[in-house]
């Protein structure tokens, strides 16, 4: 019976480890894609369009 709880336990900080592990991971990747989206965001606009149209290949460009 004590095993069963040492094992508990031991399962208990384990699961608490990989939930800290999964929020750092949340939080990286948070930051990463609003930076991401901000350089984005930066190129539509000094490009002066701010969906980005004109750097895709939007409908202002002419292939010739």
């Amino acid at each position: 019976m004590a095993q069963a709880f040492r094992d508990l336990a031991r399962g208990e900080q384990q699961a608490a480890a990989i939930e800290a592990n999964l929020a750092n991971l949340e939080s990286k990747l948070d930051a990463l894609l609003a930076s991401i989206d901000a350089a984005e965001t930066d190129a539509a606009k000094a490009d002066g369009n701010e969906d980005g149209n004109s750097k895709r290949g939007g409908p202002s460009e002419k292939s010739t």
